[in-house]
């Protein structure tokens, strides 16, 4: 990114027109920082595979609020432009400090389908559970790397909400 700096020669401006001329330049600036951090993370693929973790911290089960239950996925995203499809599968959850990893045939899958702009991802999540679908949705809007976001998250399962982490598997 070039910058082109001019001495400003404030002589025979009036101050009306002093004020606007700095205006003017911090809006340039203000735009310019804008088309740059655009440009920068409009371009993050997050086409790949990601391990996708909830923590609950509110839920209708009070048992599980408060980071008492906590899950996470291994998925696959595939990226077309704006748009993200992808699916996975539970393979491991916490519920209050008790680790537990899924077996083989006890793995619970999830499709996800969403939209990526500028390194976010807002996406709905299909889970097919041992006893019923739940649907839900996940907001990660703090990209913190090219190889991990963060942000919340909301299933219908027990009404749980709470925050979401996703980080690149390499």
């Amino acid at each position: 990114m070039k910058f082109a700096l001019r001495k400003i020669s404030w002589s025979g401006l009036t101050k009306a027109q002093q004020v606007i001329t700095i205006i003017l330049t911090c809006a340039t600036a203000a735009i310019s920082v804008s088309q740059w951090y655009s440009e920068k993370f409009n371009s993050v693929d997050l086409s790949g595979s990601w391990e996708l973790k909830f923590e609950v911290k509110k839920s209708s089960l009070k048992r599980f609020e408060e980071g008492s239950l906590q899950y996470k996925y291994r998925i696959s995203l595939v990226q077309e432009g704006n748009n993200i499809t992808g699916k996975g599968e539970k393979f491991w959850e916490m519920i209050s400090g008790k680790e537990s990893y899924y077996g083989r045939n006890a793995k619970t899958p999830i499709e996800i389908d969403g939209v990526s702009e500028a390194g976010n991802l807002k996406a709905t999540i299909r889970e097919q559970g041992t006893r019923r679908v739940t649907n839900g949705s996940i907001d990660l809007s703090t990209m913190t790397s090219e190889d991990s976001l963060s942000g919340t998250f909301y299933t219908q399962a027990a009404n749980s909400s709470g925050t979401a982490s996703m980080h690149r598997i390499k």
